[in-house]
């Protein structure tokens, strides 16, 4: 049996980090919902991650200068950015698949 792949969320909206735990937990991933950048840094520095979603605005600093420096600890980890506008859970599932099937994860 093939183990789930392992998902790092990093969102500070906590209805919207809970509703993406939700929803990847039921498409059968492994989930680490984190609120902070630096939850998720220090997650990466312990943890492998086949993928990984965040949010475009955070605390302290925005998504991609978080993919940036989570990119430099963890080799080929290309996050899904999503907005704040989105819902569509899998929509953006899609996105992380495709990036995982690229071989990008």
């Amino acid at each position: 049996m093939t183990p789930a792949p392992a998902l790092l969320i990093v969102e500070s909206d906590r209805h919207r980090l809970d509703a993406m735990t939700r929803h990847f937990i039921r498409s059968g991933f492994h989930v680490t919902p984190l609120a902070h950048p630096r939850q998720a840094m220090a997650a990466c520095a312990r943890k492998h991650f086949d993928g990984a979603i965040m949010a475009r605005r955070l605390p302290e600093m925005r998504g991609p200068e978080l993919a940036d420096m989570v990119g430099r600890h963890v080799r080929g980890l290309k996050p899904v950015i999503v907005d704040r506008h989105e819902s569509d859970w899998s929509a953006v599932e899609d996105e992380v698949v495709q990036s995982m099937d690229r071989g990008f994860f």
